[in-house]
């Protein structure tokens, strides 16, 4: 996994663990929060199959966002 992967994969991990809601915080565990960032990533990449219609798959963002998401599965 390349830093950049990595990195991202921490960053979604540690942002979907406390989610504010109102003036509440709720903590996810590493797996709930997996599952948030896994439907983000899913997300992404079904916009991105619009947005990068002409590159497609091999689209570099396109690329990244599959990655992230390959790595936050192995977890």
């Amino acid at each position: 996994m390349n830093t950049l992967v990595k990195k991202k994969v921490n960053e979604l991990i540690e942002k979907y663990s406390h989610i504010k809601v109102g003036l509440n915080t709720c903590h996810l565990s590493k797996m709930e929060a997996k599952q948030c960032a896994l439907i983000l990533c899913d997300e992404i990449l079904s916009e991105g199959k619009m947005m990068y219609a002409g590159n497609g798959m091999d689209d570099p963002s396109y690329i990244f966002w599959e990655r992230v998401k390959e790595s936050l599965k192995i977890l």
